[in-house]
């Protein structure tokens, strides 16, 4: 169904910014409401994509390493992704996606109405009826 994606961090930063602003919360709100009463799972994920992406600002790759330790033992414990502004808005990110099977995530997002982290395309798919 879909081609595998190639994109780095900072493209796919750019354009969830810019859809983020250009659908707006009633729309969201509807479609979520909507999935409830027809059992339309794939439209539930747009609500959460919209709230994680609320405040998120535009930003460049900024790696993880060396950030996440704890202070009294220097152990590394987990984060949501690669890039530490990502993590600050709870959202897991990649440097850069190479040749993702979107499939996956649409499969997802069908069948759980969930989503696994965003990518460009994931994030298209939730708020592309809307744009």
């Amino acid at each position: 169904m879909f081609d595998p994606l190639t994109i780095h961090h900072d493209e796919c930063v750019r354009q969830v910014v810019e859809w983020h602003e250009k659908v707006p919360k009633e729309k969201v709100a509807a479609a979520f409401l909507h999935s409830l009463s027809t059992r339309k799972l794939h439209l539930r994920s747009a609500l959460s994509s919209w709230a994680l992406t609320r405040q998120f600002t535009l930003h460049p790759f900024a790696s993880n390493a060396g950030r996440y330790t704890a202070a009294e033992n220097g152990v590394a414990y987990a984060m949501h992704g690669d890039c530490y502004v990502c993590d600050s808005f709870h959202i897991a990110s990649r440097e850069s996606y190479v040749e993702e099977d979107l499939n996956v995530l649409n499969f997802e997002r069908h069948k759980w109405g969930g989503e696994d982290g965003y990518s460009r395309q994931a994030v298209q798919n939730f708020f592309g009826p809307w744009l």
